[in-house]
């Protein structure tokens, strides 16, 4: 089931989040494709996020121009590699969390041949920790409900 977020406002800035569950069939060079897609797609449409994946749980934010973020989103939900896609946040936003990040991405365990691709092993903390300055309470709350633990604690 798809569930969109509300209706559009303007071009604001604007940023999303959802949750999914990667096909059994997608694999490293599925997801260097998603990824290479991803990178050229978001740098024309001034989308920059954050992709993280544990296992086959993917945890994806997307922020940049309310328009190009929906459709981003909308193309996601309906892509037969992403299962059980769940929003879980959308709204305006007043600076981008991730500014030069294309998109940054971050797996659990990275296949050795995906590591030229920009990939960083998710459970190296330092990946994260170093580039939370602009990240608000709820997206580092969300980071840490995916990852299973607090990188940031109080």
């Amino acid at each position: 089931m798809i569930i969109s977020p509300p209706g559009p406002v303007a071009s604001a800035l604007y940023q999303l989040a959802y949750r999914s569950t990667a096909a059994p069939e997608l694999d490293a060079a599925g997801m260097r494709q998603i990824l290479e897609h991803a990178r050229s797609a978001n740098s024309q449409t001034h989308i920059t996020g954050l992709l993280l994946v544990r296992e086959r749980q993917v945890l994806q934010l997307l922020e940049g121009p309310e328009a190009a973020v929906r459709n981003v989103y909308t193309a996601i939900a309906r892509d037969l590699r992403h299962q059980e896609v769940v929003l879980l946040q959308a709204g305006p936003l007043t600076q981008r969390e991730f500014p030069d990040w294309a998109m940054a991405f971050a797996g659990a365990t990275v296949p050795t041949e995906l590591i030229p691709f920009g990939l960083v092993d998710a459970s190296r903390q330092t990946y994260l920790k170093v580039r939370h300055a602009n990240f608000s309470p709820a997206t580092m709350a969300l980071i840490n409900d995916f990852l299973g633990q607090d990188l940031w604690p109080t």
